[in-house]
């Protein structure tokens, strides 16, 4: 795991929590170096944040550790690059509308609206923050479908707060890490994933696939997802001559959308979608992040009880792509949907 470390303005000092974690990383670390930390150019910023990231890119998953005006870079540098192995850490994230931010020295951060971001996020913030609310800090963390934890009075969380090493910090940083070491599968592991299971002597099950383990896991999948979101599930299993095993609701009244959410089981590979509504209501899983019919905050749930439970998530929008493998599909020009969850 590596780390890019990102500060607020005038960057942080040697006794800040950030560069005091830093030198404890060493090689494993790499900080932004923009030209203008007085006075900062969101642009340079951006660019700063993307070669930082490309120094410790490949090395396995990468967590951006920003602090204060940092977080609003890297939330800007994610919306834009999408990278497919990154985590952000998010420290005291400041109002850009609030009476102390630094709008004079900052012009090109106080349009920044917070929108999704497309990797696992956890906001930290203290509850007497002269530069944002409590309430604020809830309001990004749901924006940014991050999960929130507000640590006490804490001013800030920098120097001048005096909190130090900020050993609860690394304790929050280590949770959250663990959480996230398994980052979600690059797009072309997915792919090479799907043909790696594409086996033309076996169209709807496996070789040595175990129903009666995989329903059992399915129940529990319908267990979980009702707890997680207050509700009953159900599991509908065993689609009749289809390569896909089952299906599992949230029904829409417990989902912050207010759109069900449908989870189809392949029996192929434990692959498994999450979907709004139904599966190809919408142009995938982006497509419903967008519309509102899908929270990040919902999505995040559902993939995290999928993770515990040791399927592998797919997004919608991949097994749409043309397949062109050797097994025979009812359509003329078949999906890796029409594989590992159409009927044949």
């Amino acid at each position: 795991m590596s780390y890019v470390v990102v500060p607020g303005i005038d960057g942080s000092d040697e006794a800040h929590w950030q560069s005091r974690w830093e030198a404890g990383w060493g090689a494993e670390a790499v900080r932004i170096a923009p030209g203008s930390w007085s006075a900062p150019d969101l642009e340079d910023w951006v660019a700063a944040l993307g070669k930082a990231y490309e120094a410790v890119a490949g090395r396995g998953p990468v967590v951006l550790v920003a602090h204060s005006l940092g977080c609003w870079a890297v939330a800007e540098w994610l919306r834009r690059a999408r990278p497919e192995d990154a985590a952000a850490f998010l420290v005291a994230p400041p109002d850009p509308h609030g009476p102390a931010f630094p709008a004079e020295a900052a012009p090109g951060f106080v349009p920044l609206r917070p929108a999704p971001l497309p990797c696992p996020a956890l906001l930290v913030a203290s509850t007497d923050d002269p530069y944002c609310t409590p309430r604020k800090s809830a309001d990004l963390a749901t924006a940014w479908g991050a999960r929130l934890r507000l640590v006490g009075s804490r001013g800030h969380l920098n120097t001048a707060s005096g909190v130090g090493e900020w050993g609860e910090g690394r304790e929050l940083l280590g949770e959250f890490t663990d959480s996230v070491v398994a980052l979600p599968r690059t797009t072309a592991s997915l792919r090479a994933l799907l043909r790696a299971l594409d086996d033309p002597g076996r169209v709807e099950r496996p070789a040595g696939f175990d129903r009666d383990a995989e329903a059992l896991r399915a129940q529990l999948l319908a267990d979980r997802l009702g707890s997680a979101f207050g509700t009953s599930c159900a599991a509908d299993l065993d689609e009749q001559d289809s390569s896909e095993f089952g299906r599992v609701s949230v029904p829409a009244a417990a989902t912050r959308a207010g759109e069900r959410l449908v989870i189809c089981l392949s029996a192929f590979g434990r692959l498994a979608l999450v979907c709004a509504e139904n599966p190809g209501a919408y142009f995938g899983t982006e497509d419903a992040l967008r519309s509102g019919a899908l929270t990040p905050a919902d999505l995040r749930v559902a993939e995290g009880v999928l993770d515990e439970l040791g399927y592998v998530v797919v997004p919608e929008e991949l097994v749409e792509e043309e397949y062109a493998g050797p097994v025979r599909c009812l359509r003329d020009r078949p999906t890796w949907w029409d594989r590992y969850f159409g009927t044949f």
